[in-house]
């Protein structure tokens, strides 16, 4: 049977899409892992402007505290010319060998709405102050002309799927950009002609080890009562907006 996800949550640069039949101490469970690896990994390392070893090291804390790894890819290239990309694509695209093309889509289209909901700004502000660095400077500090600011968007920014046995799929997207963008990052149109230096996209495929995580549980659990709702929110079901 087809697996259908219905919680939605933001935890710090990630968004976690849960199934309908996940109970909930397990769903904490993961969410108090996930936020707890990505403070460890930002205690150590910058995620911005040091990501390679931010990344090392959240992977590596995966492993420590109770993930084990199935299965990993990572790409780094160019962003092709051409065809429309956007975050969200780049992300499904790392993910579309372990997750089903249905359950991306219909999760883009939940994001796509919920986007557009008052209700959600909240969570959607947090995800971007939490995967999007955006830098502005002037061109030219003598120019008095008063022409835009030039600067530089940063993404660093995780979408997972979790599956009812607590297997995580996850695609780490990475990149910069002199295109300005905002708090609605996901689905704007990126410039291949912006992009500073290659795109990275990272997709790991894990299970957490009951038996290896038990003894962390009550830590990351304290780690996560001092942040949350800080860096956890969840964004609720949306209805359709009904056409004219």
């Amino acid at each position: 049977m087809e697996q259908v996800f219905k919680g939605c949550v933001v935890n710090a640069g990630s968004l976690l899409f849960f199934p309908e039949a996940l109970e909930a101490d397990r769903q904490n469970d993961i969410l108090n892992s996930m936020l707890y690896l990505q403070l460890a990994a930002s205690k150590k390392h910058e995620r911005f402007s040091d990501f390679e070893s931010w990344k090392d090291l959240w992977l590596a804390a995966a492993l420590r505290f109770g993930w084990a790894l199935k299965a990993s890819e990572h790409v780094s290239e160019p962003l092709a010319a051409g065809a429309p990309n956007t975050v969200w694509s780049l992300a499904a695209q790392g993910l579309s060998v372990s997750v089903p093309g249905s359950a991306l889509t219909s999760t883009e289209t939940f994001m796509r709405l919920a986007s557009a909901q008052p209700a959600a700004q909240a969570a959607i502000k947090l995800l971007a102050s939490q995967a999007l660095r955006v830098e502005d400077f002037l061109a030219d500090s003598n120019d008095q002309s008063g022409k835009a600011r030039e600067g530089k968007s940063t993404f660093a920014f995780q979408l997972g799927f979790i599956a009812a046995d607590r297997t995580l799929d996850m695609a780490l997207v990475h990149f910069q950009t002199r295109q300005a963008l905002t708090d609605g990052f996901l689905f704007e149109q990126i410039d291949p002609g912006q992009i500073v230096g290659n795109i990275e996209v990272s997709a790991y495929s894990m299970s957490l080890m009951e038996q290896v995580y038990a003894p962390f549980r009550d830590v990351f659990h304290s780690a996560r009562q001092k942040q949350d709702p800080v860096l956890v929110m969840s964004i609720e079901e949306v209805s359709h907006v009904a056409q004219p």
